[in-house]
């Protein structure tokens, strides 16, 4: 049985849509094996007798039967037995699938590909993306994502296909977010990205394996984050004096404040 580990720390987000209300929860996993226990605290972030998570695989350009495989198998081992999916919109028949498998779930799960396919199909229908935006922050659907479905979750996104930063869903403010981080050695890729990104944002990298949680206070509006896993997070800071600090977050039982 694994120990549960975490580091708990707060960031302060202002930058949420108007309608924001309650508390939204996401989950950042950077790739490879996702942890038990980071899908069990997901997962209760929403009361529901019977969770029903959507499986979103529009990332992928060919595992989509995988991946929809592999999430189902990780999460029927902590108790969930109700899955939707959705693997592309490109008619009219998948969009209203969509809708309506959205309207019914109670967690949406993110799969790993390239998260520009997702922002394509976003990007190309702007009520598929207030209907999610909506979902997350109105309805306060818990949202996941593994590798492309974490990068996306970023205010500023990195993508595989260009050296600029792109606009991601935003459901983690004021952020840029890499994956399989220190398993690919991508520091100074997260460091020189943030040189584009304006001084109030954050870099925020997730290592294989790895996991970490938000929820928003919807008093404090701060979202309180724990890392769940065995697996560091790398943290770099906004700026003051035009200096970036990093923080190394392990995974441990203390709390800290971050930055």
């Amino acid at each position: 049985m694994k120990t549960l580990l975490s580091t708990i720390f707060s960031l302060l987000i202002l930058a949420v849509p108007f309608f924001a209300q309650g508390q939204q929860t996401l989950l950042l996993v950077g790739g490879g094996q996702r942890p038990q226990e980071a899908l069990k605290e997901w997962v209760k972030a929403n009361p529901a007798k019977e969770p029903k998570v959507l499986i979103i695989t529009w990332a992928s350009a060919n595992k989509k039967q995988a991946y929809e495989t592999s999430i189902q198998a990780d999460l029927r081992e902590i108790g969930v037995r109700q899955f939707l999916f959705s693997q592309d919109i490109t008619n009219s028949f998948e969009k209203n699938e969509f809708v309506n498998n959205l309207s019914q779930a109670t967690h949406i799960f993110f799969s790993g590909g390239s998260q520009t396919l997702i922002m394509n199909i976003l990007n190309s229908d702007p009520q598929l993306m207030n209907q999610l935006q909506h979902a997350y922050w109105k309805n306060n659907i818990p949202v996941a994502g593994t590798s492309a479905g974490t990068a996306v979750q970023a205010e500023l996104m990195i993508t595989g296909d260009t050296k600029n930063l792109e606009y991601g869903l935003g459901f983690l403010p004021k952020t840029v977010i890499d994956q399989h981080f220190f398993k690919r050695g991508r520091e100074d890729r997260l460091r020189s990205f943030m040189k584009q990104a304006p001084g109030n944002f954050t870099g925020i990298g997730v290592d294989e394996d790895g996991s970490i949680l938000f929820k928003r206070d919807p008093k404090t509006k701060e979202f309180n984050s724990t890392v769940l896993g065995s697996k560091n997070i790398m943290v770099i800071g906004p700026e003051i004096n035009q200096f970036r600090q990093e923080k190394i977050l392990r995974p441990t039982l203390l709390c800290s404040q971050l930055f």
